[in-house]
C-alpha cells in the first residue's frame, strides 16, 4: 500500500512538472506570435505618419510614439516589453527586437516587406546576427 502511494506521488510530480513545461512553452509561442503580429502591423502606422523618407533621427522612442494608438493595444503592449532598436533606411527601417533581460536578439525586420524577415527565436543558427544587412531585401 505504501509503495503504491509512493508510485502515485512520483507519477503526479512528473505530470505536474511536464504540464508546467508545456504551459511555459505555449506561453513563449503565444508571446512571440503576438510580437510577430505587432511587428507586422507597425510599418502601416509608420507609413501613415511618414509617407516619404524617415527622419535620420527616427528612434525606438519615436517609433513607439508613432505606432501607439495606431496598432491594437495588445500589439503595442507586447512590443513595449522588449528592447527595441530602430535604424532608419530612407523610406523604411530596420527594427531589432531584443529580450530585455539578456539583450539577445529575438527577431529583426525590415519594414519594407510584409513578413517578418528574421524570426531569430525559431532558429538562431539560421541568421548572421553580426551582418543583418544581408537580409535587407529593399536595397
Amino acid at each position: 500500500m505504501r509503495r503504491s502511494r509512493l508510485n502515485a506521488l512520483v507519477i503526479l510530480c512528473i505530470f505536474l512538472v511536464c504540464a508546467s513545461c508545456i504551459t511555459t512553452g505555449e506561453r513563449h509561442e503565444k508571446d512571440y506570435g503576438m510580437l510577430v503580429t505587432a511587428v507586422m502591423n507597425a510599418p502601416f502606422a509608420v507609413k501613415g505618419v511618414y509617407p516619404g523618407d524617415l527622419p535620420a533621427d527616427f528612434s525606438s522612442t519615436t517609433f513607439l510614439q508613432v505606432i501607439k494608438g495606431k496598432i491594437p493595444d495588445n500589439s503595442f503592449s507586447e512590443l513595449s516589453h522588449y528592447d527595441l532598436q530602430v535604424i532608419p533606411k530612407g523610406r523604411y527601417y530596420l527594427l531589432i527586437v531584443r529580450e530585455p533581460s539578456t539583450g539577445t536578439i529575438v527577431l529583426f525586420d525590415y519594414s519594407c516587406t510584409f513578413n517578418v524577415d528574421g524570426k531569430v527565436f525559431e532558429s538562431t543558427e539560421q541568421y548572421d546576427l553580426n551582418h543583418l544587412e544581408l537580409y535587407d531585401k529593399c536595397k
